[in-house]
């Protein structure tokens, strides 16, 4: 759940990561529900083996999007080109 109003609670999705292999990269993305993408948050970004990837619920042109769900993908590769992606449904909700 995300609620992008600075009132200090819920104003920013973060995603936590942990992994074995310090060499993934990743491209991480926001989709509204018409498919079409909102907000590139990691191109290409090597991760490490900890982090964290937020979201704040704008647009790439910085305004908050509309209430209702979106879906973050990540997409996890190595340097052999071996991919896992990862997707997640986010309820944004303005108030």
């Amino acid at each position: 759940l995300l609620s992008p109003n600075d009132d200090g609670f819920q104003d920013n999705l973060e995603i936590e990561y942990r992994l074995d292999d310090g060499s993934l990269a990743a491209r991480a993305e926001i989709y509204d529900a018409t498919g079409r993408m909102v907000r590139c948050l990691l191109n290409n970004g090597l991760l490490g083996t900890h982090g964290m990837i937020q979201w704040d619920g704008r647009n790439d042109n910085g305004t908050v999007v509309q209430q209702g769900h979106y879906v973050l993908s990540i997409v996890v590769y190595d340097l052999s080109g071996k991919t896992q992606v990862i997707r997640r449904t986010i309820a944004l909700l303005t108030y």
